[in-house]
């Protein structure tokens, strides 16, 4: 897979909820979205 050079998944949740715990729910929930569309394209490359 494609990966920006220093992104570790989960690294940049943590930092994001320590910094501003108020949107700790958007983030997660934009890390769970992620996590799905990542799913969906390792899948569509196995399938083609």
């Amino acid at each position: 897979m494609i990966q920006p050079v220093g992104r570790r998944p989960g690294f940049r949740h943590t930092s994001l909820s320590r910094r501003s715990p108020a949107s700790g729910l958007t983030a997660e929930s934009k890390l769970a979205l992620d996590r799905t569309a990542k799913f969906r394209q390792a899948a569509a490359l196995r399938n083609a």
